[in-house]
């Protein structure tokens, strides 16, 4: 005879899945579709975050950059103004990338070396921060001050033992090096890249 009786052992507990419904899991949503380049999508929902909650400075960097991939830089750049007046860290860093892409080199410039102050302390930020400099020295014209940034970004990446950063750093260095005209240079650089890309399986490099 069945007495009802269901033993705790037998229940089988189904999660839902969906669509994330706080502000915090459509935010990360929004990150992911932006990591992905689903970009209109991406945009769509940080707007969707800003007109709810409209000071919210991480939404509002979201759209900026979102905005910045998709070459709308006017709205772009008052998005990242709106940061800046807040004193959002990545302000700086995200206004340099902007004058950089417009091709106002020596305002970039300006930019990324406020970013420098103010993600000092941050390691990772700061290495990043000196690779756009190398890459702005390039744009500009300088090769020497690209090497100089380059290699200051690798001695950080090295230091807090940033594999893929290293081997990025390395490919750039040699490229560099080419462009200094020094070969030897330039090979050793890219065969350390290279033995660092195999031997982390690094497909993205």
């Amino acid at each position: 005879q069945n007495t009802g009786t269901v033993w705790l052992d037998d229940l089988v507990v189904v999660e839902e899945t969906g669509e994330p419904t706080d502000f915090g899991g459509l935010l990360q949503r929004a990150e992911s579709l932006r990591d992905n380049a689903h970009l209109a999508e991406a945009l769509s929902l940080y707007q969707r975050l800003s007109h709810s909650q409209p000071d919210h400075l991480l939404a509002r960097y979201g759209a900026g950059r979102v905005r910045l991939a998709l070459g709308r830089y006017p709205e772009a750049l008052e998005d990242f103004q709106w940061l800046a007046d807040r004193k959002f860290r990545e302000a700086p860093l995200a206004l340099g990338d902007l004058y950089q892409q417009l091709g106002e080199f020596e305002r970039a410039q300006d930019y990324y070396q406020q970013a420098l102050k103010a993600v000092e302390g941050d390691q990772g930020t700061y290495s990043l921060v000196l690779d756009r400099l190398a890459a702005n020295a390039l744009s500009r014209g300088d090769v020497r001050d690209a090497q100089r940034a380059q290699q200051q970004a690798l001695r950080i990446l090295r230091h807090i033992d940033d594999k893929h950063g290293q081997a990025v750093a390395l490919h750039t260095l040699g490229g560099i090096s080419v462009r200094l005209g020094d070969q030897t240079a330039a090979e050793l650089s890219f065969r350390e890249a290279l033995r660092i890309a195999r031997r982390i399986e690094d497909q993205r490099l």
